[in-house]
């Protein structure tokens, strides 16, 4: 019986130190996972269109898809983002959309939101790979307007525009001024003589886009009326909601139109300057009863709300308008 009993004891131990090791062992794991730790999100963005469509995203297995982009760098969770709930760790990306691809690693830690934004050139702003050749974007004009040469200044380049032509030239043609840039929206001013011209342009992979200046300034661009689509336009506006900041100002515009437009906000800041924001959205504009937000963290409560068809401004390859 006393052997019968040592023995029971025995057995006893070996299950208790079996069962202890065991459940220590699982404090490890691919990913940085842990016995008893919180979870962590990453969220992927991009700061302008790109020209190449929705953004496929793929992290640990699982995929979500970039439709839009945001002007600031988006919370976790916000609209036109990718945002992905993990364990603590450090992980593999990829991400691809047309001509485009970017691959890196995120990492991830308890309780917070890290961001990643996807660049033109391929590549996070965490890690990156290798894209496709930039586009290239040419600014002419189809008549002596006058006014001497013209220089044109795009992300942050000058060039001069000397001749004219009839019909739109080849980008890298002679006489005209020509910039190589990766993919977005740029902004850009051109002057002679007696005309300014400023506004935006969007360029596409592996294309040559092209840009008019007329002679009433403003970039051209075919019908470009920012008013003609903000009848469809409803605001709600609210004070006091961003930046744990009483001025602050938050803008919310629906479309209750039948047909998708794009809507574009510009609101004033405390110092008296204006702060334009596109909707977020690529081409294919705000959807009938969707909705775009922006704000700012500090403003005197004062907006303008500019809208046209989404067909108009893909046809005419519209600038935005000039908040001032």
């Amino acid at each position: 019986m006393k052997k019968k009993g040592f023995a029971i004891i025995i057995i006893t131990v070996i299950l208790f130190v079996t069962t202890s090791c065991t459940k220590d062992s699982s404090g490890g794991g691919s990913g940085g996972s842990g016995g008893g730790s919180t979870t962590g999100q990453a969220v992927f963005w991009t700061a302008s269109d790109l020209g190449c469509g929705n953004i496929t995203v793929t992290c640990n297995g699982t995929s979500k898809t970039i439709n839009g982009f945001n002007s600031t760098t988006p919370n976790c969770g916000s609209t036109y983002a990718a945002t992905f709930t993990l364990d603590p760790g450090t992980y593999n990306f990829t991400a691809t959309c047309s001509g485009v691809n970017w691959t890196g690693t995120v990492t991830i830690t308890s309780g917070t939101c890290s961001t990643m934004q996807l660049t033109g050139g391929g590549g996070g702003s965490g890690g990156g790979g290798g894209g496709t050749s930039s586009s290239q974007a040419i600014f002419w004009i189809a008549s002596d307007l006058g006014c001497g040469p013209i220089n044109v200044t795009c992300n942050g380049v000058t060039k001069q525009i000397t001749a004219y032509t009839s019909s739109a030239p080849n980008c890298g043609t002679t006489g005209f001024a020509t910039f190589s840039l990766g993919y977005g929206i740029y902004n850009f001013t051109a002057s002679c003589s007696g005309l300014n011209w400023n506004g935006t342009i969007s360029t596409t992979p592996g294309a040559c886009i092209t840009k008019q200046l007329t002679s009433s300034g403003g970039g051209g661009g075919g019908n470009c009326n920012w008013s003609s689509a903000t009848n469809c336009v409803s605001v709600t506006t609210k004070v006091g909601t961003r930046c744990g900041d009483p001025l602050s100002v938050e803008i919310t515009a629906k479309n209750n139109c039948t047909q998708n437009i794009k809507i574009y906000c510009c609101i004033q800041r405390t110092d008296g300057s204006w702060q334009g924001l596109p909707d977020g959205t690529f081409g294919t504009g705000v959807s009938p009863n969707g909705t775009a937000q922006w704000f700012v963290c500090k403003g005197t409560g004062q907006y303008k709300i500019f809208a046209m068809p989404v067909t108009t401004f893909n046809t005419n390859n519209c600038s935005y308008p000039n908040c001032n």
